[in-house]
C-alpha cells in the first residue's frame, strides 16, 4: 500500500519516499510506503513513476 501525501514546504522538484509509514507512525511494521511531494510538483517528474502511481499523484494534486 502507498499513502500519497502532498506536503507543504517541499520544493517543486522534491519527492520523498518513506519506506515504512506505519512503523514511523505507531511502531507497527505493515510494509506500507508513504510518498510525499509538493502541491506544486513539477509535472515533468511524473514521467519517473509507473503510470498507475503517476495517475494517482495527478488525482491527489487535482483534489488538493
Amino acid at each position: 500500500m502507498i499513502t500519497y501525501n502532498p506536503m507543504d514546504g517541499l520544493g517543486p522538484d522534491a519527492v520523498l519516499l518513506v519506506e515504512d509509514h506505519a512503523l514511523s507512525e505507531d511502531g507497527e511494521d505493515r510494509g506500507e510506503l508513504m510518498l510525499s511531494f509538493s502541491p506544486s510538483l513539477n509535472p515533468h517528474l511524473l514521467t519517473a513513476f509507473a503510470p498507475p502511481v503517476a495517475e494517482t499523484i495527478r488525482s491527489v494534486l487535482r483534489a488538493a
